[in-house]
């Protein structure tokens, strides 16, 4: 196989800069949150399952796994889908999502 087009590559670099800005955006925002519920989890002592500290790292690590940064490296340079070829449409992450948007479910060829 030939590997991704000259425009799949601009595609998929695209992709990538934008879910880096992304994931570092998500380290600004979770850095003031996690300090935010850390200091009123140790003012008002809540009970352990109420601590807002683990919800703060909870919904850090479900956006983690929703962006999936690194998540069709094994795939792209073997495939004329570039990044594409490691998810599914409508997959619980950010390329299932556009995959969705942009064009459907594709067919089967050229997946492992």
């Amino acid at each position: 196989m030939a590997g991704p087009s000259k425009g799949v590559l601009i595609r998929d670099g695209a992709i990538f800069m934008v879910k880096l800005w992304l994931d570092g955006l998500k380290d600004i925002v979770l850095t003031a949150l996690a300090i935010g519920a850390l200091v009123l989890d140790l003012v008002f002592r809540r009970k352990a399952q109420h601590f807002l500290f683990y919800k703060v790292v909870r919904a850090g690590e479900r956006f983690d796994l929703f962006l999936n940064l690194y998540g069709g490296a094994k795939a792209g340079p073997h495939s004329e889908e570039g990044l594409f070829a490691g998810s599914r449409s409508g997959e619980d992450t950010l390329l299932g999502k556009l995959e969705e948007l942009t064009g459907g479910e594709r067919s089967s060829k050229g997946r492992r």
